[in-house]
């Protein structure tokens, strides 16, 4: 079978992260999030890129296994690092009163710790979980389920307001990876290696990507915790392309034995 790359499809979504800074600076009104010209052009290009990835996910057998271990625990350090800064910005902003924007900063700072204590373990080289219950991993997400309906509700998410529905998308790409990433570690073999591929390449694209060029060309009144979320989703963005490129590997590596 022809062996399929990952690195054209990532200079790709790279190449279309540019391309949507591009038409952030120039044709979107930051204030609002209402663009010029048809929402559903840009939509069409997001479909594609991710339509894009077939070639590479499909290429791996359906039933094949993602193998554990090769963890890149540099990205989840700083990924760490990120959140418990913007749980910080929170604080700081907003105060220890109750409220969702409290709740979700502690919630953050439990997934920062999540991430440390995961590459710890990791680094050490242990393929197991860090904990044997999973209720520990399903905690650490609870950050980003929160942040999906936040996102939802703060940026006024619309079709024709395509930067902030795109905004809203990345959370729940990186709510997709973190959950497919959280059954692998507590459930070995549960998940094949084409879901987590193209959930890693999902997140890439909307994270990074397209993550990258929110932060680049921020909308008018970003606050400091929102651009350390958007710098922390950029980072699981990278930690995807790192699954998604070591899951090719490990089967392009035993088709040739």
């Amino acid at each position: 079978m022809k062996k399929v790359s990952v690195w054209p499809l990532a200079v790709l979504y790279m190449l279309l992260g540019i391309a949507y800074a591009a038409d952030r600076l120039l044709f979107t009104d930051l204030s609002t999030g209402f663009s010029q010209g048809s929402c559903w052009l840009r939509y069409a290009a997001a479909a594609a890129a991710l339509l894009a990835m077939a070639p590479a996910v499909c290429a791996i057998p359906r039933k094949k296994q993602y193998a554990q271990g090769g963890s890149p625990w540099a990205l989840m350090v700083l990924a760490a690092v990120c959140l418990a800064g913007a749980s910080a910005a929170q604080l700081y902003r907003h105060g220890f009163a109750l409220s969702i924007h409290t709740v979700h900063a502690l919630l953050q700072l439990g997934t920062a710790v999540y991430l440390i204590r995961l590459a710890v373990w990791r680094k050490g080289g242990h393929a197991e979980a860090p904990a044997h219950s999973a209720l520990w991993g399903i905690g650490a997400c609870a950050s980003l389920y929160l942040l999906v309906p936040m996102r939802f509700m703060l940026h006024q998410s619309s079709i024709v307001r395509v930067g902030n529905t795109l905004h809203l998308l990345s959370a729940l790409a990186a709510l997709l990876f973190a959950t497919v990433c959280l059954r692998q570690v507590y459930l070995p073999g549960s998940v094949s290696a084409r879901k987590l591929c193209a959930a890693g390449l999902a997140a890439f694209l909307l994270c990074s990507c397209q993550g990258a060029a929110s932060l680049v060309v921020p909308a008018a009144g970003q606050t400091a915790e929102e651009a350390l979320q958007g710098l922390a989703l950029a980072v699981i963005g990278l930690l995807g392309l790192c699954m998604a490129l070591r899951s090719v590997r490990q089967d392009q590596a035993q088709r040739q034995q």
